[in-house]
């Protein structure tokens, strides 16, 4: 995990950073930025998910809804849980 709102995941063996779609999460030293990475972690680190994408950002960073195995989709998730709006 980057932070709540960023991930990285393996793809064809290497790294590649996601931005979670259609979420604004805190960021590393701000309230509440531990506690929603944290939750990000849980349920996504070690995982297998599919991200849904939407194209890239301005820092060449792929933009994606990711689902984990199951139907449970982080994004979602995080807002629902109050760490992202």
């Amino acid at each position: 995990m980057i932070d709540g709102g960023s991930i990285e995941v393996m793809y064809i063996r290497h790294p590649e950073r996601i931005r979670l779609s259609g979420t604004d999460c805190s960021g590393k030293g701000q309230t509440y930025g531990k506690r929603a990475k944290q939750s990000a972690s849980e349920l996504a680190f070690g995982k297998e998910v599919t991200p849904q994408t939407n194209g890239k950002n301005k820092y060449v960073r792929t933009i994606a809804h990711v689902l984990v195995m199951g139907g449970i989709n982080v994004n979602y998730t995080l807002v629902k849980n109050g760490w992202c709006w």
